[in-house]
Parts: structure tokens; sequence; C-alpha cells
């Protein structure tokens, strides 16, 4: 379910600016606002508030974007500014060579930098800033500091001290077996680390392990994720800042280290693997409806199952059928009827997924 910006300790934030999370909700609105900068009236002053990862890359990837459209629009590139603050200083989760680093990337990129100086309000002006500083702005991009889902309060669920969904090692919640969590939206509270996409990616195979093991009845296993990581940041164009630990390094080699683990990341989405469908004479068989219906004798088995939890069919035909009408003493009868069809998809979620709907229908 992901996290959402948390605005409310910024006034007039939901009014004025544009949040980068959800992003579903940013796309489309950053689609708005690229179109609208490049009319010849549009918005020329852009700032991003936030100077951690996201913000730095965010401002760093607006101001290549708008630039190079505007060439093609007929408007200088040089008309827009950009301006980047934060409350803290630059990368705060990030070492000082990284720091320094990307403080020389916003220079070179003509970015303007405001640190420890927090944002306080945010009108159709600009920003106004904890010590009493107005910085201009015609759009208002937020990074900061994010919070779960609102309607986790409306829950029983347990949750930690910044209201994020409190775990065990295993991902499952800490008083509940069946709920598993992962990514932002929780907090493992054996081993805490901060809100990082690398963590939620790699809860991935342990959480996926995790969900069948529960699934057949063994005990989920417990996952330690790592300590240091490696961070790759892009500053808008074909450059990048690699770091990790005590380290950085910065280049044109750094971006296309980060393209192509980005590329071979997203790949894995393009396309479903082929499916594995079962084979007749050779030949593969595309059809899984009448030719995959269960067999005479293993359907009056399972039928018979149903005189054990005493529900009785009003009009059952000779020798068990798969369809009956069912009197539960209510106004009114019901016809229930049974499907079955094998497995024609390898991933038990999806299957799932797909035998849930056709069951509804």
């Amino acid at each position: 379910v992901g996290i959402t910006p948390a605005l409310d300790s910024i006034a007039g934030a939901a009014e004025h600016a544009i949040a980068v999370k959800p992003v579903t909700m940013f796309a489309p609105r950053w689609l708005a606002l690229e179109a609208d900068a490049l009319r010849q009236d549009g918005p020329r002053r852009i700032a991003v508030v936030g100077s951690g990862a996201a913000g730095f890359e965010l401002i760093l990837a607006a101001r290549h974007r708008l630039r190079e459209k505007a060439a093609r629009s007929g408007i200088a590139a040089d008309a827009f500014s950009f301006t980047l603050v934060g409350g803290a200083r630059l990368l705060p989760s990030h070492n000082f060579s990284a720091g320094r680093l990307a403080h020389a990337a916003l220079a070179r990129n003509g970015v303007t930098l405001i640190e420890n100086d927090l944002a306080t309000a945010i009108d159709g002006q600009g920003i106004t800033l904890t010590s009493g500083r107005h910085v201009a702005a015609d759009a208002v991009l937020v990074t900061t500091k994010a919070e779960p889902p609102r309607w986790f309060a409306d829950t029983d669920l347990p949750r930690d001290k910044a209201a994020f969904l409190s775990l065990r090692a295993t991902l499952q919640l800490i008083d509940d077996d069946d709920i598993f969590a992962a990514g932002d939206c929780a907090s493992v509270l054996e081993h805490p680390r901060e809100k990082a996409g690398v963590f939620a990616v790699r809860q991935g195979p342990p959480l996926t392990e995790n969900l069948r093991l529960r699934a057949v009845g063994k005990p989920a296993r417990p996952f330690v994720p790592q300590r240091q990581f490696l961070t790759l940041l892009s500053t808008g164009e074909k450059h990048a800042i690699g770091a990790r630990g005590p380290l950085a390094l910065a280049g044109r080699w750094v971006w296309r280290w980060k393209d192509r683990i980005d590329r071979e990341f997203m790949a894995r989405f393009d396309d479903l693997p082929p499916r594995q469908g079962a084979m007749a004479d050779g030949v593969d068989m595309r059809c899984a409806g009448c030719a995959a219906k269960v067999g005479p004798e293993p359907l009056v088995r399972a039928l018979d199952r149903l005189d054990a939890l005493g529900v009785q069919p009003v009009a059952p035909t000779a020798g068990r059928d798969d369809a009956a009408i069912v009197d539960e003493g209510g106004p009114e009868l019901r016809l229930e009827t049974v499907d079955f069809f094998p497995a024609f998809w390898p991933e038990p979620c999806l299957l799932g997924e797909i035998a849930a709907r056709h069951a509804m229908g």
C-alpha cells in the first residue's frame, strides 16, 4: 500500500504543492505541470522541498527535462530557475563525500540550494521557511518525510511510534501470523532501517517464500536486511553519483551502471513469462475449458463432502451432478455450481486471483 508524504506539517502544501508520492497521483500532475511550463506565460520558477536523495534527484531531473523540452518549444532554457529547499543538510543519510559531490552537481547545474531551513508554509507565491525567508516559486514539488496510509488508524493493526505497521523479522505482524507486510508501509522492529527502496526490493523474495510456507502450515523464516547499501543518484544528465558506506564516486560511467541496473529491473515487469500449458500429442493445448473439467468420480467424492457439512441439496440430479439447488431456510433458494480447472499458470497468487474472479462470475 506504500506511503504518502506527510504534508500536514507544511501549511498549504496539500492545496499548493505537488506531492511526489503516491506516484499514481504524481505522474499526471507532473505531466500537467510540464505542459503548463512550456507555454510562453507558463511557470518558470520551480522548487523542490526535501533535501534527501529523492529531492536531489527530482530537482535535477526536472531541470534536465524542462530545459530539454524548452529548446524544442522555442523557449530559452535559461528562462527557468530551480531551487532545492531542505530542513536538514543535503543528503543527510549519506556520507560526507556523497554530500560534497551532490553540492558540486547542484552548483554545476545552477540549482540554488537552501539547507537547514525547514519549510513551514506553501502558497501560490512560493515557500515560507522557519527563518522567515520567503522563496519565490511558481510550482513546488514536495518529497519530505513520509507517513503510512491513514486508514491504518481505523484498524487494530499493531503500529510503531511513527504509525507504521509493526513487524517481526519474518515480515509478519507482531500479533498475527496471517498478515504480512513489506516495504515502506511497515517497520521490522528487530531490524530498523530507513525508508529506502532497496530494502523494499530485498524483502520481496523472503516475503514470497514466507507466504508459501505459511500457506502450507510451516513456520515463516526470519530475514535480516543488510546494513549498508549502494546508492546511485542521477544528476539529471548522463551522470550519476554512487555511494556505499564511507565511499562515494561520480561520473558518466556511474550513470551507465545505474541505467543498466534500472533497465534490467524494469524489464522484469514488461512481459510475463510464457504460459506453461498442457501438451497433447506434442501440441500445446490452448483450451482449458471442457477438456480441463474434473472427472465424474472425483466430482462425486468432492460433493459427498458437502453431506458431512450438513448441506442438503433440494434437487440433486441422479449420479451427483456439478449443479444443485440449495435451501438454507431463507426466502430464496440458491443454485450452486462447481467448476474446476488445472493450474495453467505457475504463480499461485495470480492463479488464485483468476480462480476467485471466475467463481464470482
